[in-house]
């Protein structure tokens, strides 16, 4: 807060802070006084005293004010060579003409008029002096001590002392508004000149202001009588609203400067309506353009920006969120046509519109000229699918093609527009349209491959024919799929557990294979027919590695002869080489760096003579290996 004090010095060249300033959105003003309330009662710390006070920090602001006020006299009489200074005149920015005049009924503290609980140095001064105007009226206040008082400046009706400062101020906003209509809580030099003269209104109601002071309040401009004050009052804000807005149609809620103009405008109108409203107040509020019957004004309003609208696009199907010229004109002829089919509306306004081209049933003329666009597509393109997002001379056509279908599924479509549409050659229900072609297209691939067993990324004449049946296994699993359309798919070889008919498929190549070449031992990238039975065979081992490969499968696979586990699966094919290479050189005695088929022979050979010296060799293995010509002491083959 010192740092915005000092901001403030150096800003305004002094530490005179008003109490309701505030800096940087703080309440230095009140901040400022608790420092002074501190020092008056002792709670301030010398060191914080010092600072203050060399900030340039006033303990007494109203003396520090006085002498202000009084250097800025003693400059302008030296400029001026007088102290006539006008009311108004300002000085360096301060009123120096309004405080002058206060100080032609004031002493050190700017006047006498003391409140009653003012404490003055700890002491009740506002008591004192109460006391002084009592012992006056009684007679008890002595020549010398009335003297003393009228020397100090005490006023002994302090009423009407302080009565003529405020009809003073008064004076003076008239002066500078113009009028005397001071709004409630208006202060003019700090004193509350709006609450003061309701006051002398107040006092008037209840035949308590005294008379000369109502004649010089009148002459003044002022109007007493508060119903009268009221009605000016709003009347003022009314004339303050068209010179903003161009236009006395005041919005029922609308509020200006805090008060219900729209409301007080309305009533204006029902006394009218009642013969109740004063010939002089009809005259101002048509010479300042009160419409009497604004919803026959707004009515009219809203044709011509109808016709507006008609002669700019050649028809009234005004759209429901349309606006022109700011007003909602859809909003109006949605309104007109409800009213029209509740027989709320007038046959001269029902007469004017149908002058005007409007359609009371909009939704049968929009679908009439909506279905001509069609039919106009139709003679040009050939047909009727519709692209999506295709606007037909400005108009979406197929939103509202799409719009068409939507209805016929929820059986709202009105029986002789499906008529029209479907002669026209509109599929209304494209979905089963589609499921049809997709159908079309799994058929020729069975004709083709001789299953239905179709890869999920696969596509047919540019159709994704994959995805669409996963699309339907799916639906079939989840009790979503017809039961014509189960029947239609199974005629046509779909196999709903397509993973199972697959493996089967693949076990049926796996016997085959063996049956040809005697064993099971598939080449990793070996293709049967096509299919990639190499591969196959390897998934299933590392199915069964992973504990993932059903029972039953394992079981028939071992039977047929295969070797699940990888390793023996290794040694197997190895030994199948070596027999190989004896059929074909008539002997074992495999080179040490021998290949047969890509894979080291004389390699593996010389680890199972190894196996052997070591004892880690199965005996049904080095059965195997001696039956087929292998000698495991020929020391020279090592």
């Amino acid at each position: 807060m010192l740092d915005r004090l000092l901001q403030f010095q150096q800003r305004e060249g002094h530490c005179l802070v008003p109490h309701n300033h505030i800096e940087d959105d703080a309440r230095l003003g009140r901040w400022l006084e608790t420092q002074r309330r501190l020092k008056r009662t002792g709670k301030l710390g010398s060191r914080r005293i010092q600072i203050l006070e060399e900030a340039g920090v006033a303990w007494d602001a109203r003396d520090a004010r006085w002498n202000q006020m009084l250097k800025l006299l003693l400059q302008y009489k030296d400029r001026e060579g007088h102290t006539q200074v006008p009311q108004n005149h300002q000085e360096e920015g301060q009123n120096l003409g309004a405080w002058l005049t206060t100080q032609g009924v004031a002493k050190r503290g700017g006047h006498c008029l003391v409140p009653s609980k003012y404490i003055e140095d700890g002491e009740s001064l506002g008591r004192w002096l109460s006391e002084q105007h009592r012992m006056k009226r009684d007679g008890k206040l002595t020549r010398r001590q009335m003297q003393l008082l009228d020397e100090d400046g005490v006023a002994w009706q302090p009423y009407d002392v302080k009565w003529n400062q405020m009809f003073k101020l008064l004076l003076q906003y008239k002066d500078r508004e113009g009028h005397t209509q001071v709004p409630r809580y208006h202060q003019e030099e700090g004193q509350n000149l709006g609450y003061w003269l309701n006051t002398q209104r107040e006092a008037e109601r209840l035949c308590s202001l005294k008379l000369d002071r109502q004649d010089r309040l009148e002459k003044a401009g002022v109007v007493l009588d508060p119903r009268t004050q009221y009605w000016e009052s709003k009347f003022r804000l009314l004339v303050q609203y068209k010179d903003r807005e161009g236009h006395t149609q005041v919005p029922y809620n609308h509020q200006e400067e805090g008060q219900d103009l729209g409301i007080w405008l309305t009533a204006q109108r029902a006394a009218k309506r009642r013969g109740a409203l004063k010939l002089d107040r009809q005259d101002r509020l048509e010479k300042a353009g009160v419409v009497w019957d604004p919803i026959t004004h707004q009515w009219e309003s809203m044709l011509d920006r109808l016709l507006q609208f008609q002669q700019r696009e050649g028809h009234c199907l005004v759209p429901q969120d349309h606006t022109e010229d700011d007003a909602r004109l859809g909003n109006w002829l949605a309104t007109q046509r409800w009213l029209k089919r509740t027989g709320k509306l007038g046959s001269r306004r029902i007469q004017i519109l149908e002058e005007a081209g409007v359609a009371w049933d909009a939704k049968d003329f929009r679908w009439n000229q909506m279905f001509k666009l069609l039919l106009q597509y139709k003679d040009r393109e050939g047909h009727t699918q519709v692209p999506q997002n295709h606007q037909e001379e400005g108009q979406n056509l197929s939103i509202w093609l799409m719009a068409q279908r939507a209805a016929k599924r929820r059986g709202a479509l009105k029986l002789d527009r499906q008529d029209r549409l479907e002669k026209a050659g509109v599929v209304l229900d494209p979905y089963t349209h589609q499921w049809e072609s997709m159908l079309d297209r799994l058929l020729q691939f069975q004709q083709r491959e001789g299953h239905s067993l179709v890869p999920q990324n696969h596509t047919e004449d540019d159709a994704r024919l994959g995805n669409w049946l996963a699309t339907q296994q799916r639906l079939k699993r989840t009790g979503k799929l017809g039961s014509r359309r189960i029947q239609i798919l199974e005629e046509a070889g779909v196999a709903w557990d397509a993973k199972g008919f697959r493996w089967n498929q693949m076990f049926k190549l796996l016997l085959q294979y063996k049956d040809r070449e005697g064993h099971t031992q598939v080449p990793r990238y070996h293709q049967e027919e096509g299919q990639n039975l190499g591969y196959w065979l390897n998934t299933q081992r590392e199915a069964e590695r992973l504990g993932s490969l059903k029972l039953d499968r394992q079981n028939r696979l071992e039977k047929a002869g295969v070797v699940l586990d990888p390793r023996t699966q290794n040694w197997e094919s190895m030994f199948r080489l070596l027999v190989q290479y004896k059929d074909r050189e008539g002997h074992t005695q495999v080179p040490h760096n021998h290949q047969e088929e890509g894979q080291n022979l004389g390699n593996w050979l010389k680890e199972q003579r190894r196996a052997k010296r070591s004892g880690f060799l199965k005996l049904d293995r080095q059965d195997r290996l001696e039956k087929a010509g292998v000698v495991f002491n020929d020391h020279k083959c090592d």
